[in-house]
């Protein structure tokens, strides 16, 4: 305590003023400050130190550290992520983005550098003892692998919109096919596939540019064309397989890159959506099915048939012979099975009952017979529309069946004396199914209709379907012979032969180009084969041909008899036709043919074909044979 030093009343020792009569108080002094008395300890030097412990409690847990850091030293091993060393950008507009790689390769040599030791020479021994593979140098190494290492593969690449998805996927064979080397350079292999999200790609308006598109359709179902209007006529629209397009196809409709390109550019728009996929549904197609036809197209090559048999009949069969009935019996829609052979793709056939009678009086006797025959007619490659309707480009141009032929004979009324005919077509319906649906079996299937009508077109009270638009020929010009061949094989009747099997091949020639299967051509030997696909891919420019008229030189016919059954016949023969665009032509107007024919089957062939412009037919005797 201290006392106030104006009154001396007592304060404490750290008043500032008297409490009593408020006198300031002077500090107290620091003067002779107190000094605490420190306490010792006493050590007792190399006496209670146990320096064994202490050794014991230092030294494990540093030899652990050490031992640690050498494990570490000798087990770690480097790994080489290579997601590192790759960057992915997406450039360009959206639609059209393309992905921009960046493949880091010098910054994975600078990796290498750093994890192969600076001497390999070891290295490089004990790679080439255990693997078989020799490099001269660290370099040399160092490329190899960071090579091997770049082997990584973006799934799509251009065409791209923002947000999609692209993967980087990499070749973990190749990769892994390298661990063994990496393990033996003292590091490790990290590679893991991506998904990436485009993003970042310049924006463009949107447009439906397919909806109304002007479509139109051409060619046959295998081999179709699906033609666009382009574009607001300026952008034009690629179609996927156009040129091969089938009835339920789904192809693709699409802007190349280049129009879409263009597009963006000049409108700031892309299609919405980029692509379109469609289904072909309106190409026309040869018939191969029966039940196919409908109702109406089925009477129309029904009413063909007709005309076609009716007029066979007029032109074919001899004075001598009355006709009874023609009537149709079946109806067989052949379609082929193997696309590879020659021949038609399809047809349709109609077979016809012949009954006629045959009356012959020589003066000296009468011979007489009553016969059916079976004939058959077709249409090869009807084309329908997908609803069985004929597509209205169809030609009807019939094929007359004279390659069967049978003999009959022909009682005298008063002897035993029997004379020798020949019909065309089959003796049996048998017959006809044994030649043309079993025999084409191994190469056709076929389905059948039953015909319109039983009843006869022609004949003895039949209806004799008019012959309006059968023919544009007049048929009363037209050189007939009988198909009840006479006993003898005379010149006539050998001249009857060419006219018909010529007049047969021509049209069939016709029929082949106007449907681009020059192969459908037969009866010909390969030399003369070769000469027309020559000449069709020659001149044949997509045009349709019409025949107005075939003829035959008669003058020129020369015929040798090389055995009972084989003649050899050559003749000179000309066309006249119409291509599709109404200028008319004289197509090959002077050939010169050579024929072999057997009588006895009618089996012929064409072994030679040239044209002859020496030909002259003036003054000579010409045959109208359009009508066979």
């Amino acid at each position: 305590m201290k006392k106030c030093v104006k009154c001396g009343y007592e304060l404490n020792d750290d008043a500032a003023f008297c409490r009593k009569c408020g006198e300031p108080q002077p500090a107290i002094s620091a003067q002779n400050p107190v000094t605490p008395t420190p306490s010792v300890t006493k050590v007792n030097i190399g006496k209670n130190i146990d320096f064994k412990k202490l050794a014991i409690k230092i030294g494990i847990p540093l030899l652990v550290l050490l031992i640690g850091f050498g494990l570490f030293r000798v087990l770690y091993k480097p790994t080489i992520d290579l997601n590192k060393y790759v960057t992915v950008d997406f450039k360009g507009y959206d639609s059209i983005g393309k992905v921009q790689i960046d493949y880091e390769s010098k910054d994975l040599n600078e990796r290498l550098d750093k994890i192969l030791p600076n001497k390999t020479d070891k290295l490089l021994d004990k790679i080439e003892d255990q693997l078989d593979l020799n490099f001269k140098n660290k370099k040399a190494l160092k490329d190899y692998i960071a090579t091997e290492l770049s082997s990584f593969e973006i799934d799509q690449k251009d065409k791209l919109l923002n947000g999609d998805t692209v993967n980087l996927t990499w070749n973990l064979v190749r990769i892994g096919e390298l661990q063994e080397l990496a393990e033996l350079c003292g590091f490790k292999v990290k590679a893991e596939d991506r998904v990436l999200t485009v993003e970042g790609l310049k924006e463009v308006g949107l447009e439906n540019i397919w909806d109304n598109l002007e479509i139109e359709y051409s060619g046959i179902s295998g081999n179709g064309y699906m033609n666009i209007k382009p574009y607001k006529d300026n952008y034009n629209i690629e179609v996927e397989n156009n040129g091969s397009l089938s009835n339920g196809d789904k192809v693709m409709l699409s802007l190349s890159e280049n129009e879409l390109i263009r597009m963006i550019e000049e409108t700031g728009k892309r299609p919405n959506p980029v692509s379109k996929e469609i289904e072909i549904n309106e190409l026309n197609e040869f018939l191969k099915s029966a039940e196919k036809l409908t109702e109406d197209s089925y009477k129309k090559i029904t009413d063909a048939a007709n005309r076609a048999v009716n007029k066979f009949v007029k032109e074919t069969y001899s004075k001598n012979a009355t006709i009874n009935s023609v009537t149709c019996e079946q109806v067989n829609v052949l379609s082929k099975n193997n696309k590879d052979s020659y021949g038609d793709e399809s047809r349709i056939e109609f077979v016809y009952r012949i009954n006629s009678s045959y009356y012959y009086d020589t003066g000296l006797d009468e011979y007489q017979s009553t016969q059916d025959a079976f004939f058959v007619i077709w249409y090869p490659n009807v084309l329908v529309k997908p609803n069985g309707d004929i597509a209205e480009d169809y030609v009807f141009n019939a094929v007359e069946d004279r390659d069967h032929n049978f003999p009959v004979k022909a009682k005298s009324n008063s002897s035993d004396h029997t004379m020798p005919l020949r019909f065309y077509g089959h003796a049996t319906l048998e017959d006809y199914e044994d030649k043309h649906l079993k025999t084409n079996s191994y190469e056709y299937t076929y389905t059948s209709k039953q015909p319109l009508s039983k009843e006869s077109i022609y004949g003895v009270g039949g209806n004799d379907v008019s012959e309006d638009s059968a023919s544009s020929s007049d048929s009363s010009t037209s050189t007939t012979s009988s198909t009840l061949v006479s006993t003898e094989n005379s010149d006539e009747v050998i001249k009857t032969l060419v006219y018909t099997n010529i007049s047969s091949f021509y049209k069939n020639y016709i029929n082949a180009i106007n449907n681009q299967h020059i192969e459908w051509v037969d009866h010909v030997s390969d030399e003369v084969a070769e000469r027309l696909r020559n000449m069709y891919n020659d001149t044949n420019g997509g045009y349709t041909f019409t025949i107005h008229k075939i003829w035959i030189d008669d003058d020129s016919i020369v015929i040798n008899k090389e055995s009972d059954d084989k003649y050899i016949v050559t003749f000179n023969y000309g066309t006249d036709i119409t291509y599709q665009d109404g200028g008319t032509k004289e197509s090959h107007p002077k050939m010169h043919i050579r024929m072999e024919i057997k009588p006895s089957n009618n089996d012929w062939i064409i072994t030679h074909s040239e044209a002859d412009t020496s030909i002259n037919t003036s003054g000579h005797t010409v045959v109208d044979i359009t009508n066979y």
